[in-house]
């Protein structure tokens, strides 16, 4: 080969080199990691672009200097230490480390050190190549906290409160100590989530549960279960007294966060105690359950204690609830009447239907034992509904034989008026028995009208356009206002059997008995005495001016069959 070709030869190798240069630098600056390159004692003799970009520091800022400036101080020195060894032992490193910017930033990062040698082994520079992972770190600590919170409120959900729970079992055992778990139902929130909407319903869970972390130790925890359901946990507590002081600041906690929203509502409690009442998680839970119902019993509003009697309570009401699925499939249910009349002379003005279960093993079921449990269930939509078109085509079939022209009472609750398809089933009982609108009288409680909303409000007006009356029932046990029995279409108001029962002899009840049929003419109400039992009670509701009652003193509830015979007699 002769000169000119090896000086040709000699100038492209050099130009060949000087590209690929060229090409190395343009990668470093294109790659999106941080890159570093050292020499054999650590010292930075190269960065990249994203390195300037991730840590602030400007290449002429940091070359010559260690790498250790951008320690975060998070990490000791046995840390660097088993990093150094593995360089020396394995050539690389890799793993998880926490640097620091220039402006102070701490963040995480994902680091892979490599070590460069020479032809002869020996080291003459070390790579560094790191990714900001901030943002993945982010995402892993957001999906931790949805999967151990309830996303609504922010308390803790039910996977972490097992886990507490299983930790408060362990040391409760090793401490010897107690502590108390607690079941809170909201009473009544599927009415506010129905009246007002979801949003007004959420709003009030929040300001809940704010509140009741409030009231509780940092080291208690307060979780939300899903809907309404809350517990609590109240760890190393001295006694079932201290738990039950706790219910009650929980019972204020939810009256002021309704109050704060502008609702009204009210929780029942249960409460279970470690080791007393349980000594795993399953068994407190179900006990803390079983005594938050026995709240719901009692008139809600309450905090209850776990008593073990509970439990025969808690089995029968399954087995109820059990069976009332199948009750109207297997035709159990019956109807019985109690006539209404006039007190002057004992005429019969109209009946009031009463439900009777009659179970094959269990015997007669009293419907203050059942009616409860198809309200918590959802069964009593279904059961209502076959009580109006049972009993308006039997009062239709006693009209048809000239033995009956009064009104026929049916008894509804607050969860059918609710209903979105109560008006209509109404319509539909009255159309297939041909029953005149006019002589159904429906009977709601008086505690109905101080819950009235917009919907129950509506209902109301659209059952009185059909022309059904309406009637409350049990006044006087409440707290009614006025405004509603003014602007509500009420036509008939019946007496509480509470202030007819100790008639004559109660001054107090005799009082107010006449102010209600003293309210009742100024209103233009009809009014109806309920549990009347003798004479005396009948004679003098006459004096005072009250036309019809109803009660054991003339009639007792009776089947179809009796009270036709009562009628034809």
């Amino acid at each position: 080969m002769d000169l000119d070709a090896k000086v040709d030869q000699h100038e492209s190798r050099g130009d060949e080199t000087a590209r690929t240069n060229g090409l190395w630098a343009a990668t470093l600056d294109a790659a999106s990691e941080g890159m570093l390159v050292t020499d054999h004692r650590g010292n930075i003799i190269l960065v990249n672009r994203a390195y300037t970009e991730i840590t602030g520091y400007r290449a002429d800022e940091v070359i010559g200097m260690n790498p250790r400036v951008l320690r975060s101080g998070r990490h000791d020195e046995a840390f660097y230490d088993a990093m150094w060894s593995a360089l020396r032992r394995d050539g690389r490193w890799q793993g998880e480390i926490w640097n620091k910017r220039k402006d102070g930033e701490t963040y995480p990062s994902w680091l892979s050190i490599s070590s460069i040698k020479d032809a002869n082994g020996r080291i003459t520079n070390f790579l560094g190549i790191f990714a900001d992972i901030s943002v993945i770190k982010q995402a892993q600590q957001q999906l931790a906290y949805l999967a151990h919170h309830d996303p609504l409120t922010g308390l803790p959900n039910r996977l972490m409160l097992m886990e507490r729970l299983e930790h408060a079992i362990e040391l409760a055992r090793r401490a010897k100590s107690q502590f108390a778990l607690m079941f809170i139902d909201l009473d009544d929130f599927k009415k506010i989530n129905d009246s007002l909407g979801h949003d007004a319903g959420d709003a009030l869970l929040r300001a809940v549960a704010g509140r009741m972390r409030d009231a509780v130790r940092a080291a208690d925890t307060v979780a939300r279960l899903g809907g309404d359901e809350f517990v609590v946990l109240l760890e190393n507590i001295k006694g079932e007294s201290e738990a039950v002081c706790v219910a009650e600041k929980m019972l204020e906690s939810v009256k002021h966060a309704a109050d704060l929203q502008g609702l009204c509502t009210s929780a029942s409690i249960g409460i279970a105690i470690f080791p007393g009442d349980g000594t795993d998680i399953a068994t407190l839970m179900r006990n803390a359950d079983s005594a938050m119902y026995r709240s719901k019993q009692a008139g809600r509003n309450r905090a209850t204690t776990y008593d073990a009697s509970f439990n025969a309570s808690a089995c029968r009401r399954i087995e109820l609830e059990g069976s009332l699925r199948q009750a109207l499939e297997l035709d159990q249910f019956t109807l019985v009447y109690q006539p209404q009349y006039e007190l002057s002379s004992g005429r019969i003005t109209g009946v009031e239907t009463l439900l009777r279960w009659q179970h094959p093993e269990l015997g007669d079921i009293e419907p203050a034992q059942f009616i409860p449990a198809a309200e918590e269930t959802g069964d009593l939509t279904g059961i209502g509904r076959w009580v109006l078109k049972t009993a308006c085509r039997e009062a239709e079939s006693w009209r048809n034989r000239g033995l009956f022209d009064g009104c026929l009472s049916v008894n509804v609750s607050i969860r059918q008026l609710e209903c979105n398809e109560f008006v209509r089933t109404v319509e539909e009982a009255l159309a297939h028995s041909g029953l005149p609108a006019q002589c159904l009288q429906l009977e709601i409680t008086e505690s109905v009208l101080l819950r009235t909303t917009g919907h129950l409000t509506g209902v109301l007006s659209a059952l009185s356009a059909l022309g059904v009356t309406l009637a409350v029932d049990d006044f006087g046990s409440g707290y009614s206002s006025l405004y509603h029995l003014k602007n509500l279409p009420v036509s008939t108001l019946k007496i509480d059997a509470a202030f007819v029962q100790n008639l004559p002899a109660s001054e107090n009840d005799k009082a107010i008995v006449r102010a209600i049929v003293a309210l009742g003419e100024n209103l233009d109400l009809s009014i109806v005495a309920e549990g009347i039992e003798n004479e005396e009670q009948r004679s003098l509701l006459i004096r005072e001016g009250c036309q019809f009652g109803q009660g054991f003193h003339l009639y007792h509830p009776v089947t179809r069959d009796q009270l036709l015979v009562a009628l034809a007699s």
